[in-house]
C-alpha cells in the first residue's frame, strides 16, 4: 500500500483525506466535554477518534509502512504529536492498559491501529466520535466490530 497510487492517480491521497478529515474533526470536537467514572464532567476535554488500518501495519525490517506515513502528517495538519498514538508502539498488556487508559480520559485524541490489535477488548468507546477505516478489511465481520448497534 506504501507509495501506491490512490484515487485520482495522487501518491498517498487517502492518507491525506485522512489527516485533513481527523484535523477538522479534532478542532471541532476538542473542547468538547465528557463525563468521568463517577457522572461529573471529565476536566480534560476532547473527542477520540480511532483509525484502522490493516494494511501495510508496522513489521520489523519494513522501512515504509502506512503508519510511517501518517506520523508525520499528525503534526502537519495541526493535531497535537503526543495526542496520536498508535496501538502498535504498546508493546504488552500493561502498556495496552495504560494506553487505553490514556484513551478514554482524553490525553489521547487518535488512536491508530489493525483491527487485530484494537478489536476485542479495547474498551474506550466513551469518547469516541469516529471510526476511519483507512483500508477495507478482509473480514466483514472485522467492519461489523466497528459499527455501533443502538437499542
Amino acid at each position: 500500500m506504501a507509495g501506491a497510487a490512490g484515487p485520482l492517480g495522487v501518491r498517498g491521497s487517502r492518507r491525506v483525506s485522512l489527516a485533513s478529515c481527523i484535523a477538522e474533526l479534532w478542532a471541532e470536537h476538542r473542547h468538547r466535554r465528557y463525563l468521568g467514572p463517577d457522572d461529573t464532567p471529565h476536566p480534560r476535554p476532547g473527542a477520540l477518534q480511532l483509525v484502522v488500518c490493516d494494511l501495510g501495519t508496522p513489521k520489523a525490517g519494513r522501512e515504509c509502512s502506512a503508519y510511517s506515513e501518517l506520523r508525520p502528517r499528525r503534526a502537519a495538519v495541526g493535531v497535537p504529536a503526543e495526542a496520536v498514538r498508535f496501538i502498535h508502539d504498546a508493546a504488552n498488556d500493561k502498556a495496552k492498559g495504560e494506553l487505553f487508559a490514556a484513551c478514554r480520559d482524553g490525553r489521547v485524541a487518535v488512536l491508530v491501529g489493525s483491527t487485530d490489535k484494537m478489536g476485542v477488548g479495547v474498551n474506550v468507546q466513551a469518547r469516541a466520535l469516529a471510526v476511519h477505516h483507512l483500508d477495507c478489511p478482509w473480514w466483514p465481520a472485522s467492519l461489523e466490530h466497528f459499527v455501533p448497534t443502538y437499542t
